[in-house]
């Protein structure tokens, strides 16, 4: 009988390699999810209301969310105080006179309260829309009440006033 001795090589036992493609191509693949999940919410919640203000907008203290924008305007028409009554005082050379908010149109500008309540949160990419959308979530949003008023008439009256107020110069020198 014959003995024989070979040498095996020890198996190696290598420290193992950190898998850092598996952890970049998780994160990549996480970050990418998140993304269409973000698109994908924007989207559907400005879809889901459509033609409606969005959950969380007031106007001036009003709630309008959920409303269509003639519902809206209804609404903010009963709730917000009325801009006509009252009058607007002029002085001119000692001589006050009252022009009544009325008579030059002051009200506000619906139109434009609605289209900025009709705005938010439906940014120009879903980007900016998530972002807003959330933000209306979170803490809710106030649009501020604006004044119009027929600025013509309104110098018409002014003028008027002041035409009336003029007196003809009694004694009166230029030095």
């Amino acid at each position: 009988m014959t003995s024989r001795t070979d040498s095996f090589p020890a198996p190696y036992a290598a420290a193992p390699r950190f898998a850092w493609s598996r952890i970049a191509f998780t994160f990549a693949l996480t970050l990418v999810a998140l993304i269409v999940f973000g698109a994908a919410f924007a989207l559907g919640y400005a879809r889901m209301n459509d033609g409606r203000v969005l959950p969380g907008v007031n106007v001036g203290g009003v709630e309008v969310a959920g409303l269509s924008r003639s519902a809206a305007e209804a609404k903010l028409r009963q709730a917000l105080p009325s801009l006509s009554t009252g009058t607007l005082t002029v002085n001119v050379g000692g001589r006050a006179e009252n022009v009544a908010y009325a008579d030059f149109g002051r009200d506000y500008d619906f139109e434009l309260m609605l289209n900025q309540a009709f705005s938010v949160g439906r940014g120009d990419n879903f980007v900016e829309q998530l972002r807003e959308q959330v933000a209306i979530l979170v803490n809710g949003v106030s649009i501020q009440p604006q004044v119009t008023w027929n600025n013509d008439e309104l110098a018409m009256r002014v003028a008027a006033l002041a035409a009336a107020a003029q007196a003809p110069a009694v004694n009166a020198a230029v030095q």
